[in-house]
């Protein structure tokens, strides 16, 4: 609980964020007692809704509404008159308003003005000369992707989730060849754009270890549709050049990509892109993810004006709706000490349910506000 308040926070003002400590507080107190089917206590729903809704990136109140939106159906003791009366007229016309949708093939609840945001939205943003950010916000995913341009041809870094006509918008802003980098096998990077360049005969990029993880996401590739990368390949797009820097952690195969005539680096979700997911199935130990974060630290200190931006920007630590926000190196520094810490046993978290039925919890370990790592708590990961 403490850390979806963390999160929260986060992310909105202070008196969002104590409206919303207060409604935590009362859905625990009406739901004391309750049990779900599973014998678990039926907080642990509510939890989850407000968790959802707070990644699809929807405003304070639909996360506030989230958290209450079963106390006046299954509260014999709350009213709606109760909810206006303590959290006011716009989050309780919202907890009046919910309705049912599948995420993930699982039912859960949204709000009716949650509801009217369904449609999926893509933007494109030029964040500098020749670099566009393209966003994809949806009701399962807020994800970004970055088109580089050179002289020669321009690469898009990651194919988003479920966005249609990518790589139509890519091409209104180059005549150029376009290519792309995957820079890991999860849905929200492999995804819909990724099928489009595919189809189009453009190449797609992917290192050979995350090749594994596409089918089990319903991501059905023919293998021969990629192009295999590895730690150090350099893609020279004319005047603009990409360099893979394998991090494997996230994902076996993940990797970042430096740009050095424009002092970027794309870290997608091998770090910055809020919590720190290393608790899949498919994750690295986290000594393992250590050892391959250094050489990219040590990279990172010898360029410390490099500006970094992540693969779900809203993400961000502080992040204030700024389209150009990103990250820089005081944050993998936090990051390296926080990782050595919990290998260490200095540091240690709590188990939080996850999103995935088939993994029960994973462990959060919270470090100067900012990172919110999870982690599976094993020996098998440490």
């Amino acid at each position: 609980m403490d850390a979806l308040i963390q999160r929260f926070s986060e992310k909105y003002s202070p008196a969002e964020t104590e409206l919303f400590r207060r409604a935590v507080s009362f859905a625990m107190q009406h739901h004391e007692g309750q049990k779900r089917e599973s014998g678990e206590p039926y907080i642990s729903h509510p939890i989850a809704v407000a968790g959802i809704v707070l990644d699809m990136g929807m405003d304070a109140a639909s996360v506030t509404a989230a958290i209450l939106h079963d106390t006046v159906e299954d509260c014999e003791d709350v009213s709606l008159a109760d909810i206006e009366r303590e959290f006011g007229a716009d989050i309780a016309m919202l907890v009046d308003g919910v309705t049912k949708l599948t995420i993930s093939g699982k039912q859960t609840y949204i709000t009716k003005k949650q509801e009217q945001r369904i449609m999926i939205t893509l933007t494109i943003t030029k964040l500098r000369d020749r670099i566009y950010k393209f966003n994809e916000n949806g009701p399962d995913m807020n994800v970004d992707a970055f088109l580089v341009i050179g002289k020669n041809k321009g690469i898009l870094i990651d194919g988003l989730m479920d966005a249609k006509g990518v790589l139509k918008e890519a091409r209104k802003l180059t005549d150029l060849p376009l290519e792309m980098i995957i820079t890991h096998g999860h849905p929200d990077h492999a995804g819909n754009g990724a099928k489009e360049f595919i189809d189009a005969g453009c190449t797609v990029s992917i290192m050979k270890e995350d090749l594994g993880l596409l089918p089990d996401f319903q991501l059905d590739y023919p293998e021969n549709a990629f192009h295999f990368i590895k730690d150090g390949d350099s893609f020279d797009l004319g005047e603009i050049s990409l360099q893979v820097m394998a991090l494997a952690g996230h994902t076996p195969g993940s990797c970042v990509l430096y740009c050095p005539e424009k002092n970027l680096m794309f870290s997608s979700d091998s770090f910055g892109s809020g919590d720190i997911w290393l608790w899949m199935p498919h994750s690295l130990p986290l000594s393992v993810f250590r050892q391959n974060l250094i050489p990219v630290l040590e990279f990172l200190r010898n360029h410390p004006d490099l500006i970094i931006y992540p693969g779900h920007t809203y993400q961000i630590p502080d992040y204030r709706g700024d389209a150009n926000a990103c990250i820089d190196l005081a944050y993998v520094e936090d990051l390296m000490e926080i990782t050595e810490d919990l290998i260490a046993g200095r540091k240690s978290g709590q188990p939080v349910p996850t999103p995935f039925p088939s993994i029960e919890s994973t462990d959060v370990c919270i470090t100067s506000g900012k990172i919110m790592y999870q982690y599976t708590y094993s020996s098998r990961k440490i």
